[in-house]
């Protein structure tokens, strides 16, 4: 597995899918070769992409290739032919020290042996780096991280807590946000109007609702209390055969692994099965796509990208956000206005003002009602909190007598926005 962030970054890989030789023969026996179509000879692919070779590449591929300049206990022709390639081109291992496979067979003399390997430009070595994990996921064959590291990373930043809504006591969330709000009077400055509403609800959130922090993980649809209990047989059966590697011990970690893709394939097939039988003609295509995506092992990347200003790298977010505001800022001033409509512009403000009083009897500016607040809020979705930590789902569980302080909030801003806007002109 690579995680690369250079666009010129070139991975040597047969887009035919046939299989790579290490073979650098080219007078070897035709009899003993595969047909010339299903087999690609490795050093020929090396020689039509020489030049790539030179600046950026990575090499990644189980190639059973065994020699001493990566740890090997033993030599075969495939490492000699390999190290040879190697040095030909100036390609660098990036791994020499962890063993990448496990020979389970109870007669075998060697466990661990190194060979899959990760091999990179000369010019980029430097800036490569692997990481090798000891869970087999069901082969026995190691997961290898590779990375490139570009010389600006993206950064995630620690992510932070969010209410856990599941697990809500909203009767409790309801009383005690009216008790809060009970008191509160709507007048004075709309900015701290609404900070008191808001330091109401939040601190009847605290009492009602948990918080849980945000995983770097994707969650798995499927995933189930039997899949992690599968999971954790195999591990531990793993552990104990790697310690002691008795006949007993790896009998019982083959079963477990078993019994655990048996697990992971019936639960897959069944979620699959239980959300295709949900679908019908009133489905909504996106969030069926995004099942089907997360379903596929596709994610959305957490990482937030880095800007590019005048030849400046803004790394941090903080600054990210102040470039984008400057940017619609930028593009809804009235420097973007035409000609035109800059000359108008005063004739139009002054017809406004003169009908001011008109324009105010007219339905759009009648206050709202309970029973329109009460629409509004069936619709929404509970999305994610912004920066005021609150979200649809507390505004849905407040009593009646809370949501009537929250509406005379709102008709108290639309008001104050009227004024201001008048005043401006």
């Amino acid at each position: 597995m690579a995680e690369n962030d250079s666009e010129d970054m070139v991975a040597i890989e047969d887009t035919a899918k046939r299989k790579l030789s290490l073979s650098t023969d080219e007078d070897e026996d035709t009899a003993t070769k595969p047909p010339p179509r299903s087999r690609l000879c490795m050093n020929q692919e090396l020689n039509t992409r020489k030049g790539n070779l030179r600046s950026k590449a990575v090499i990644l591929g189980d190639l059973n290739a065994h020699h001493w300049a990566w740890g090997a206990n033993t030599t075969n022709g495939r490492g000699l032919r390999l190290h040879d390639v190697m040095d030909r081109f100036h390609l660098v291992s990036l791994n020499l020290t962890d063993p990448t496979h496990l020979n389970i067979s109870s007669n075998a003399v060697t466990r661990w042996s190194l060979i899959d390997h990760s091999i990179a430009s000369a010019d980029i070595a430097s800036k490569c780096s692997t990481q090798v994990t000891m869970d087999l996921l069901g082969s026995d064959h190691t997961v290898i991280f590779t990375h490139y590291n570009n010389q600006v990373p993206r950064t995630s930043g620690e992510l932070p807590l969010r209410w856990n809504l599941n697990r809500a006591d909203w009767t409790e969330f309801a009383r005690s946000a009216g008790m809060s709000l009970d008191g509160s009077v709507v007048e004075g400055d709309i900015n701290d109007v609404f900070s008191e509403f808001n330091q109401c609800v939040i601190n009847a959130a605290s009492r009602a609702i948990p918080m849980k922090r945000n995983h770097a993980k994707n969650a798995i649809r499927w995933w189930n209390e039997d899949c992690a209990r599968a999971v954790r047989r195999k591990k531990a059966a793993f552990l104990k055969m790697k310690h002691t590697f008795d006949i007993e011990d790896i009998i019982e970690f083959k079963r477990r692994r078993s019994e655990c893709r048996k697990t992971i394939l019936a639960t897959k097939r069944e979620s699959w099965r239980s959300f295709c039988d949900s679908l019908n003609h009133r489905s909504n295509l996106k969030k069926v796509w995004n099942v089907v995506h997360s379903m596929s092992g596709k994610h959305t990347n957490f990482k937030i990208p880095n800007l590019s200003v005048s030849d400046r790298i803004i790394t941090d977010d903080t600054d990210k956000a102040n470039v984008i505001a400057t940017k619609f800022q930028q593009a809804s001033s009235t420097l973007q206005y035409s000609n035109a409509a800059m000359f108008n512009r005063p004739q139009l403000n002054t017809i406004l003002l003169e009908n001011a009083d008109r324009y105010d009897n007219l339905e759009i500016n009648v206050p709202f009602t309970i029973s329109e607040l009460n629409v509004a809020l069936a619709t929404k979705k509970n999305s994610s909190p912004g920066g005021d930590m609150m979200n649809y789902a507390m505004f849905k569980h407040l009593d009646l007598d809370s949501k009537c302080k929250m509406l005379e909030i709102i008709n108290f801003s639309c008001q104050v926005i009227r004024i201001l806007i008048a005043q401006s002109h």
